[in-house]
């Protein structure tokens, strides 16, 4: 498993993109009217909004690296689940966060052993990688967002990286990034506002690991 030192040198500015674009278009396509309705999404309860959020991000980076298969990024789907696998390195869940920046959902054998850092995949197909969580925290009524990359171990997030910051609102703007064709409109954009303080913060406190589950 990769410290998080290491992640933050092997997530090259692409790399970053594809993490960011395809959680902030996928955000912006449900927030978007003319997908659904003001009063659509009002009668979705919370654990529908994420797992319609989460088919569109899936879907934004479906088609991210059917533009892009020179990033080295694939698709696996494992028991009806989609996972990125980014330089046959870093393995990546799209998921809602809390706010505790963890993951939540049913404890099934498979995301305890993703959580456990447990490969999904025959090793003699992709060698040893890092499991982590790609994912949102949702703010002001679900108006408003950061994201984050977490890493799992077990019950409790070995390293938090967050992708919001500083260090990505300079290389790319709201809207769009000069590393993909996948845009959001205008309107959409101006719905969904990520927030993009600079704090960051690294490792989780014991006191956060109550209740922690992943679907």
């Amino acid at each position: 498993m990769d410290d998080r030192d290491e992640i933050e040198q092997f997530l090259t500015p692409e790399r970053r993109a594809f993490l960011l674009d395809c959680i902030r278009a996928g955000l912006a396509d449900y927030a978007n009217d003319s997908n659904y309705s003001t009063g659509a999404r009002v009668i979705h309860h919370p654990s529908l909004r994420a797992h319609i959020r989460n088919a569109h991000i899936v879907d934004r980076a479906n088609k991210w690296i059917a533009e892009r298969p020179d990033l080295n990024i694939k698709v696996k789907k494992v028991r009806g689940r989609y996972f990125f696998v980014i330089a046959d390195r870093l393995w990546v869940s799209f998921k809602k966060l809390d706010m505790n920046r963890k993951a939540r959902g049913i404890p099934t054998r498979q995301a305890v052993g993703f959580m456990g850092q447990q490969p999904l995949w025959p090793v003699e197909d992709i060698p040893a990688t890092t499991n982590v969580f790609a994912g949102y925290i949702a703010y002001d009524a679900e108006t408003s967002f950061e994201l984050w990359l977490t890493c799992p171990d077990g019950r409790r997030n070995t390293w938090e990286l967050k992708l919001s910051g500083a260090e990505i609102i300079d290389l790319f703007p709201a809207k769009t990034s000069e590393a993909t064709n996948v845009q959001v409109d205008e309107l959409t954009a101006r719905r969904v506002r990520i927030r993009w303080d600079e704090s960051k913060k690294e490792g989780t406190d014991a006191a956060d690991e109550q209740g922690n589950q992943i679907g």
